[in-house]
């Protein structure tokens, strides 16, 4: 496995939650501070499938946050 480049994110399994996480950076919030955000799947190949397409999203300015 290969290291991921700058602001690609990163992958990891989390055994507490038994799930894949992925976290990525998606620019900063109005205080300065980054503004992180998480996605979690079963399987690695999905949250590498699920960041890439944020990325994209973000980088053609069409990614919509949810809001709670």
């Amino acid at each position: 496995m290969s290291k991921r480049g700058n602001g690609e994110g990163t992958i990891y399994y989390s055994e507490k939650l038994n799930k894949w996480v992925g976290q990525f950076t998606a620019g900063r919030k109005a205080d300065g501070s980054l503004n992180r955000k998480s996605l979690y799947g079963n399987t690695r190949k999905e949250v590498k499938e699920k960041m890439t397409t944020a990325l994209s999203q973000i980088q053609t300015q069409s990614y919509i946050e949810k809001m709670m």
